[in-house]
């Protein structure tokens, strides 16, 4: 029997400023501590909203990357809307 992969994700919302019409929203992210990550595990957001390309910023060793159908896991995909960016970053280290 094949078992759905998963992680125990935590994020956190670090703070956000507006930027002239726009906002920074600044993110961390962890796991558990009975959790590892790696090279190849990622992580999506679904539906992020008004992602502008090219001023993510992300740690050393995770690429980004910004589809408007996300990257899933599992067998019950999301429900997303295919006009919003789905961004995902992947551990590469």
């Amino acid at each position: 029997m094949a078992v759905d992969p998963h992680g125990d994700i935590i994020p956190t919302l670090d703070s956000t400023r507006a930027e002239g019409d726009d906002f920074r929203w600044n993110h961390t992210v962890n796991v558990t501590a009975d959790q590892a990550v790696e090279p190849g595990d990622y992580f999506t957001i679904h539906d992020f909203g008004n992602l502008i390309p090219g001023l993510n910023v992300q740690p050393a060793g995770w690429s980004f990357t910004s589809l408007l159908v996300g990257t899933t896991l599992g067998t019950v995909p999301p429900t997303a809307d295919p006009n919003v960016f789905n961004p995902t970053w992947t551990y590469t280290c």
